[in-house]
């Protein structure tokens, strides 16, 4: 399980495909950044890899069978992991593009310049990644 939660963070974290096409300014310096991104399917990328699984465990059924319902779920989740990187061969299942704009809060601390942002946003940048 932390093996196949792993690649999902991975492949959410490292494979997308993503640009920024604007940043703007307002006259207190706060930026609107606008970005395209092609969003991950990654229900469809595991449909993909489960579906390699059941013809490998379909080859091999006589050791299947000797497994109970739990270790056999197990198992499948161990050779989902173990084939992700194999069955998708970074062709990872997309949906069409988002185009989105984000905020940036402009401060200052200790005379030195940031920007912030919020959490809703980040988690919104985070979602738009994501086919739904």
């Amino acid at each position: 399980m932390a093996a196949l939660s792993q690649r999902y963070l991975e492949t959410l974290q490292h494979d997308r495909d993503f640009k920024i096409t604007a940043v703007r300014f307002d006259k207190y310096h706060n930026a609107k950044v606008t970005y395209q991104v092609k969003p991950i399917d990654l229900p469809a990328g595991q449909a993909l890899v489960q579906k390699y699984v059941d013809e490998q465990i379909k080859k091999n059924e006589s050791a299947a069978s000797k497994l109970t319902q739990e270790e056999l779920r197990l198992v499948e989740y161990a050779m989902v992991a173990n084939n992700w990187d194999r069955v998708l061969k970074d062709k990872l299942p997309t949906s069409s593009d988002k185009i989105a704009t984000i905020e940036l809060l402009y401060r200052t601390k200790n005379f030195k310049p940031e920007y912030q942002i919020t959490k809703d946003t980040l988690n919104n940048i985070l979602n738009s990644g994501l086919a739904e």
